[in-house]
């Protein structure tokens, strides 16, 4: 049967009958795409800009490392939070107060004169930004029949992740074309593309639970928790596992989180109903996200500083080696969608993590001598398996959730996928950094350096880690020369190490998929 084409705008607040998608519903999907396009490259495009920020505002390197740290800490803490809104006060209303609140922070960032302005500002455009992606997601949810949303989902990701991977490429054409603070200001004028595009093709969404209060203890527990985790693991790059300060941060994390749980069972409205945990593909779902996530960028981030600091490339030349990766995701997000609607959860899901492990564990056979045709095949195994992951895990979270807590489940899922890189990045950092500092002293001594030289550099293993060569001025050419090959022989060993544990685990993801049935596609039970 031919299949009516409706001309109303979406975000009517009910699903179209069917299988009916207007034509404004797929100008929605993209403008609303676009919008949070600018959420995903605020996470990665300082990676190459980074140096210039340094250099300009003086900061220390802790400094430096809060610049992103605290944009993702306030964007994750916030995810959750955001949804409840939408939820509330209706997802349209919320989208276009996050985007105006958006443009500012990013303006703002972008005239920071202090290191200390510029993370104060980077935290409200973390926030602001938190509001944008559920919002989109629940208007998405809102729009699409069941039977088109998985599709709908799939180009939505697709392209947020194209706009991830591609932030280091635009940061480092921005830094070498203009000025790093042009990283910022540009996304003033595509989000008042974005803001004026939502404003007259999305119709506003009636609120889908005006009637309920917000649970404020639980907001607070939940977001203590979120911060006392990414915290801790960020401090585990710097003080190792067994240091004060992430012990410290773990355990407030798990006292928090057990006092959310106790909390949430005692609500009537809780922030996160624990009824949607009783859906296997809501677990699973979220266990994917959070480690496909922490993977992919994590490894991703040491990639880059491979092909700066070990193979020479330029930051516009390391940006443009990812493209690969980049170009996958744009590939596999709508493949993705129509695999799942054809066979389920499982088969993508499976597919996708097998790709993800055979990428790293390629990936884990990197020299210092590579070539770059050693990196290309396995960037793009990586990009499509994570590309895959990601929308078919996003929609078994979502779709698991009734329309009324479609904000809720959104954002719960955008929380997991925010994380997951942040972990990611302190994680395979802590991996690096003690198989460099293992590495390092016995490369050294094979070169001959001097003891007094060795004890120093060996001190700086956490400068190599992160890629940096301590080769001090005046140090004889020889010598300077022995020291790099061998700072980049450890780099290279701490390298291959996260990413062989990198594939082991998302081999565990793939087995995890095994748990879904093809067939099970029910809904999670009513919040109690």
């Amino acid at each position: 049967m031919d299949q009516k084409v409706e001309q109303d705008p979406p975000g009517t607040g009910e699903p179209p009958p069917e299988e009916t998608v207007s034509r404004a519903a797929w100008v929605g999907l993209f403008t609303m795409a676009l919008a949070v396009t600018l959420i995903s490259l605020d996470m990665s495009v300082v990676t190459v800009a980074n140096p210039a920020i340094a250099a300009d505002l003086d900061t220390t390197l802790s400094q430096l490392q809060w610049v992103t740290t605290g944009y993702l800490l306030a964007f994750a803490a916030s995810l959750v939070v955001a949804g409840k809104l939408g939820d509330r006060f209706g997802h349209r209303l919320v989208f276009l107060v996050g985007m105006a609140a958006f443009m500012a922070s990013s303006a703002l960032v972008g005239r920071a004169q202090s290191v200390e302005a510029l993370i104060a500002w980077r935290v409200v455009q973390g926030v602001a930004g938190a509001t944008l992606m559920p919002s989109a997601l629940a208007i998405l949810r809102l729009t699409f029949p069941p039977g088109r949303l998985k599709t709908a989902i799939g180009v939505f990701m697709g392209t947020y992740a194209v706009a991830g991977v591609s932030g280091p490429f635009v940061g480092g054409a921005i830094v070498e074309l203009a000025d790093w603070r042009w990283a910022f200001y540009v996304n003033v004028f595509v989000g008042a593309a974005a803001l004026l595009a939502v404003l007259l093709l999305v119709r506003p969404t009636p609120p889908e639970g005006a009637e309920r209060a917000f649970d404020m203890p639980g907001i607070v527990l939940l977001t203590g928790t979120l911060l006392a985790l990414v915290w801790s693991v960020d401090r585990v790059t710097e003080h190792g596992w067994t240091g004060v300060q992430p012990l410290v941060g773990l355990a407030l994390a798990l006292l928090l989180a057990v006092l959310f749980v106790l909390r949430e069972r005692r609500t009537d409205e809780p922030v996160i109903p624990l009824s949607l945990f009783r859906a296997p593909p809501v677990i699973a779902g979220t266990i994917a996200v959070v480690v496909a996530g922490a993977l992919m960028f994590g490894s991703w981030f040491y990639l880059a500083l491979y092909m700066q600091h070990v193979r020479g490339m330029n930051a516009i030349q390391a940006g443009l080696g990812l493209l690969p990766l980049a170009a996958m995701t744009i590939v596999a997000g709508p493949i993705a969608g129509k695999l799942n609607e054809r066979f389920g959860r499982r088969v993508p899901l499976l597919v996708g993590s097998l790709a993800m492990a055979v990428g790293f564990f390629g990936l884990a056979q990197l020299s210092t001598s590579s070539s770059y045709h050693a990196l290309w095949p396995f960037l793009i195994l990586i990009g499509g398996g994570m590309s895959t992951i990601y929308p078919v895990a996003t929609e078994a979270i979502i779709a698991s959730a009734p329309p009324s807590l479609a904000g809720v489940s959104s954002g719960m899922s955008e929380t997991a996928a925010s994380v997951g890189p942040v972990l990611g990045v302190a994680t395979i950092g802590s991996i690096m950094f003690v198989s460099v500092d293992a590495a390092l002293p016995d490369r050294l001594a094979e070169a001959g350096v001097p003891d007094d030289v060795a004890a120093d550099i060996a001190d700086a293993g956490a400068v190599v880690a992160q890629g940096s060569l301590p080769v001090a001025p005046g140090t004889p050419a020889a010598l300077a020369e022995s020291i790099v090959a061998k700072a980049q022989e450890s780099f290279v060993v701490g390298l291959q190490t996260s990413l062989t544990v990198a594939a082991v685990v998302t081999v565990g993801v793939a087995l995890l998929t095994l748990l879904i049935k093809t067939e099970d596609r029910t809904e999670a039970a009513t919040p109690e």
